[in-house]
Parts: structure tokens; C-alpha cells; sequence
């Protein structure tokens, strides 16, 4: 044996490979959308989902929830109603690629075969989805926020998803922009100058949101709360 060990036994050792991060810094990207398809959790709330070719040569997929389990798309608040956050998203990204709102599309929604992950299988799978079309193929221009979150896990005797003190972080989508314009729907619908895109980007770019679960898991005198990674 050699003053530094045994080495290798053989030729079938692993070679080093170098790893890359795998969420996005928060800025503005541009891509082409792969497929945009509908879908809907065991709870009954509707999503859909967004699979973009960065121009960076990334892949970016997002499930972006629509409507609540009942299937509604909007919230009352105040005695006014609101269209949830993530319907506003999905029609906007309608609109900026198709210049048709959401419903107007649901006509020209086809079967198409993707490769989806399943749990079960541990593996992506052929499945097939609701595609939605006239979206396919079309340039988009989208806000991307990192965030470092905090898991929750079911209390099953509370019935409420609490805070587990353990962190990770993902991306959202939290915006779309006409990409020749590069307008909000809002300034496009107003006519207004394209000024929202570099105000968000003045506040964001680079920063990692911080989001730590509404439901705090209860813990024993001795025990610390808990605190972010640190990752950033």
C-alpha cells in the first residue's frame, strides 16, 4: 500500500463531475414556450402547466394554480372580487403570446404527449395532457423570483400545514412581458410606456425572497426556532 492509500482496484470508479445551481438567479428572461398544458390536483383545483426554452439554453417548467378546489378563479375580499393571483398569470401569459384571454382559448385545446415525472415510478413518464395550442411555440419575456421557503408538513391533529424548520429553495414566474413591447398587460390595456419591466428589476434582480411558512410549528422550551439556510 502506498503512503496515500490503496488508489483504485480497477477501471469502474466514477469520474468527478461538477455540479451546477440548479434554480435561477431572479432577473428577466427570455424563451420560447415548449408546451402549456391544463391540469387539476386531487384537491379539484385547476393549474396549468408551463414548460419554456430559455434563450440562456435552460429548461424552466412551473405548475402555476388557477383556481381554488372549487374551481373558482376568484377571491373576495373586502366585498370585492379578485381573480387569484395565478389565473391573472396564466391570462396574462395568454395574452401576450396569443392576444386571446385564457377562456377564449379553450377551443383550440388538443391531447398531446409529454414526458411528466411520476411519483410512483420515480421516473417521467409518456403522459398525456390538454395542451393548450396556439400557446406552443410562441416567444415569451417572464419575471423569474428565487426564493428560499420554508417546508410545511400536515399536523394531523390540527389538520394545518406547519412549518418544519427545514429550507429549499425553487423559482416562481411572477410576471410576463410583451417581449417586443416589453409591457405589462396592464400598460398594454392602458397604453402606457413600458416603465413596470426595470422598476421590478431595480428592486429584484439578484435577490433571494425570503418566505418562511404562515403556520409556525409549535416547539418545546428547549427546542431553537428555526431560521433560514443561509444558503444566499
Amino acid at each position: 500500500m502506498s503512503i496515500f492509500g490503496t488508489g483504485t482496484t480497477g477501471n469502474n470508479v466514477e469520474k468527478e463531475k461538477d455540479f451546477s445551481k440548479r434554480t435561477l438567479d431572479t432577473d428577466v428572461y427570455a424563451g420560447t414556450l415548449k408546451v402549456v398544458f391544463a391540469g387539476q390536483a386531487a384537491s379539484g383545483a385547476r393549474n396549468v402547466t408551463v414548460q419554456v426554452k430559455l434563450d440562456n439554453g435552460k429548461d424552466y417548467n412551473e405548475t402555476v394554480y388557477i383556481s381554488n378546489k372549487e374551481g373558482k378563479n376568484t377571491y373576495t375580499k373586502d366585498d370585492k372580487e379578485f381573480y387569484l393571483p395565478g389565473f391573472l398569470l396564466i391570462n396574462n401569459l395568454a395574452l401576450m403570446t396569443t392576444g386571446k384571454g385564457l377562456f377564449e382559448l379553450v377551443d383550440e385545446v388538443e391531447t398531446r404527449t409529454v414526458k411528466q415525472y411520476d411519483f410512483d415510478a420515480r421516473a417521467e413518464v409518456a403522459t398525456d395532457v390538454p395542451a393548450i395550442i396556439p400557446m406552443i411555440g410562441k416567444r415569451v419575456l417572464i419575471a423569474i423570483q428565487e426564493e428560499e421557503y420554508e417546508k410545511t408538513k400536515l399536523n394531523e391533529s390540527t389538520g394545518k400545514y406547519e412549518g418544519t424548520g427545514e429550507y429549499a429553495v425553487r423559482n416562481n414566474i411572477v410576471k410576463v412581458y410583451n417581449e417586443e413591447t416589453q409591457q405589462t398587460a396592464v400598460e398594454q390595456r392602458d397604453d402606457k410606456p413600458a416603465t413596470q419591466m426595470q422598476s421590478w428589476l431595480d428592486l429584484n434582480k439578484g435577490i433571494v425572497k425570503k418566505t418562511e411558512s404562515k403556520n409556525k410549528a409549535k416547539t418545546s422550551p428547549n427546542q431553537k426556532a428555526a431560521t433560514p439556510s443561509g444558503l444566499f
